[in-house]
């Protein structure tokens, strides 16, 4: 966190410096939660957003619809996955799914193809 210049114990409120350091030392896996929008002003957040998105192997981004409601899809899940061991062109995959929130369950299915359309 201090490298993209986030003070430790504002960026990340549950962990100490030295316990930071530790898990930077284990290689260990790191899951945070970010909230990213759009003209917040918030220049630290963006920051740390951009920092993060760019050393993460894995992002999950939830989304609204860029058509906006729809009471059979709720949202896409975007998952941008790196992998640095392989060529630039092979390297970013970016699936989408759309999703439904129920009562104890969350339905996930490819881009068109939610049950109510089939």
């Amino acid at each position: 966190m201090q490298r993209l210049g986030v003070e430790t114990p504002k960026a990340w409120p549950p962990l100490g410096k030295e316990q930071a350091s530790i898990l930077c030392l284990m290689q260990g896996n790191v899951v945070a939660l970010v909230h990213d929008s759009e003209n917040a002003g918030d220049e630290e957040n963006d920051v740390l957003l951009s920092g993060l998105s760019h050393q993460s192997h894995l992002i999950l981004r939830a989304e609204g619809l860029a058509t906006g409601f729809c009471k059979d899809v709720h949202g896409q899940l975007r998952i941008l996955w790196r992998r640095p061991s392989q060529p630039t062109a092979q390297r970013d995959r970016s699936p989408t799914y759309q999703y439904k929130i129920q009562d104890k369950n969350v339905s996930f299915f490819a881009k068109g193809m939610s049950p109510a359309i089939l």
